[in-house]
């Protein structure tokens, strides 16, 4: 998943997303990482394992 800003912070950075699903519930924050020789991948990536649906999906934009 990717997030992007439209009218401010098009980055996503400090954005969080939770998403439900099963009976479980998994959160991520976009976070801005570098380092010798690394990639700077902003996307998201959440490992459902079985599960084929999303019940919910909330994203909080860090200004509202």
């Amino acid at each position: 998943m990717k997030l992007v800003g439209v009218e401010s912070n098009r980055t996503a950075i400090a954005a969080r997303v939770d998403l439900l699903a099963g009976d479980g519930t998994l959160s991520q924050e976009v976070h801005s990482h570098s380092s010798y020789y690394s990639v700077n991948d902003l996307g998201l990536h959440f490992g459902r394992g079985t599960e084929t649906e999303v019940e919910e999906l909330a994203v909080r934009w860090p200004s509202g």
